[in-house]
């Protein structure tokens, strides 16, 4: 048996009513609390517990993430808080009150969002974006191991261009400067689950690049949105997962191969950490 404690529908603090994400309208509350909010809890007795923090690539893959968990860490407790469009610090009053969760191992995935209150006036993609972004990784990880918690911090995809080179996501830069900067060992950096959305370039077999396709997964064979062994994992957009345009929907309405193989590498990087721990 195993416990899940979602996150919000509603999006944490107070949030702006309405933000534009990848060219979909997303809606959002003006403050937190909704009777709409739904958790499902199960009994058991408290063994290994970890949070996952993160924006809609987390949020939209969070169903793969506690299938993973659950089979393969069936005593672990999961604490979801995702919600698209979120920043760090949107979460930082929930954070305080999930320390009495007591989570033993903290999972912060943020891609660079800046729609919301915490972020007003931080142009997106801009040095001042970053500088918020690690000095909010910094009070994040320390409010963390303050308490005793271990802390990774995860990578982000980058969009799929013409050509998709492997670039790494300025974020993942600042988290790793982050990281650095920790004292002690808690505080750790994985890119594992962004180097899921990869395969090898065909004109360079030494780099990997971000792709709209992939090749099936066994259990994807036989799947009509595997067409000639491959499959697409990133939406219309070029961020996300979801293989529609279907932006306000989680999860996906579809099918969605990105979000799995996300998932999957988000969930079995906590794994792997809590196996470390």
């Amino acid at each position: 048996m195993w416990r899940v404690i979602r996150g919000r529908r509603r999006a944490p603090g107070r949030l702006v009513a309405a933000i534009v994400l990848a060219g979909g309208s997303i809606l959002l509350p003006t403050s937190a609390g909704s009777s709409e909010d739904t958790r499902s809890t199960h009994a058991l007795e408290r063994s290994f517990t970890v949070a996952f923090y993160g924006d809609s690539l987390t949020r939209g893959s969070m169903g793969h993430v506690e299938e993973r968990i659950a089979a393969e860490r069936p005593g672990w407790r999961v604490i979801n808080r995702a919600f698209s469009g979120t920043a760090i610090c949107d979460w930082f009053d929930q954070m305080r009150a999930d320390a009495g969760l007591e989570p033993d191992l903290v999972v912060l995935q943020f891609s660079g969002n800046s729609f919301t209150e915490c972020m007003a006036g931080v142009v997106v993609d801009s040095l001042a974006l970053l500088a918020k972004y690690r000095t909010d990784a910094a009070w994040a990880a320390g409010f963390w191991t303050a308490r005793g918690a271990d802390v990774v911090f995860v990578g982000n995809p980058r969009d799929v261009a013409e050509p998709a080179l492997t670039v790494p996501h300025p974020l993942d830069d600042v988290y790793r400067t982050v990281v650095q900067a920790a004292t002690g060992p808690g505080v750790s950096f994985t890119d594992a689950p962004e180097r899921a959305l990869t395969v090898i370039d065909p004109a360079d077999p030494t780099r990997a690049v971000f792709a709209r396709e992939m090749p099936c997964r066994p259990s994807e064979i036989g799947m009509a949105a595997c067409e000639d062994g491959q499959i697409t994992v990133r939406s219309p957009d070029r961020r996300h997962f979801c293989p529609v345009v279907d932006p306000d929907r989680y999860p996906c309405s579809v099918y969605s191969a990105g979000s799995l193989r996300f998932g999957v590498a988000l969930a079995d990087a906590a794994i792997q950490h809590g196996r470390a721990g």
